[in-house]
């Protein structure tokens, strides 16, 4: 083999995919069940203000609005995960590993 055949993008890429590929399977598992857990500590939070007790109105509509925002900021997490796992896969793919 030449020097002239050799994919410079391959050179490059392989080690950073060798070593992120083992990892990224894990990492998202764990993201996920961060968000999980933590989506569930609000639910808990949102709980703790029973919906009768006018006092506590104002803390239940933040703990509520806590939630929502946790909720999409987690699935947003879990998607740009999947999205960069989905692109090392694709990439090592395409340099041929």
């Amino acid at each position: 083999m030449s020097v002239s055949e050799v994919n410079p993008l391959q050179v490059m890429l392989q080690p950073v995919l060798q070593f992120l590929q083992p990892w990224i399977t894990p990492v998202t598992q764990v993201i996920a069940a961060l968000a999980l857990l933590y989506c569930l500590l609000l639910t808990a939070r949102v709980f703790k203000y029973p919906r009768s007790d006018a006092e506590h109105e104002e803390s239940r509509k933040k703990s509520l609005r806590s939630l929502r925002n946790g909720v999409i900021s987690s699935l947003l997490v879990i998607a740009l995960t999947l999205a960069l796992r989905w692109g090392l896969l694709t990439l090592g793919d395409w340099i041929g590993l």
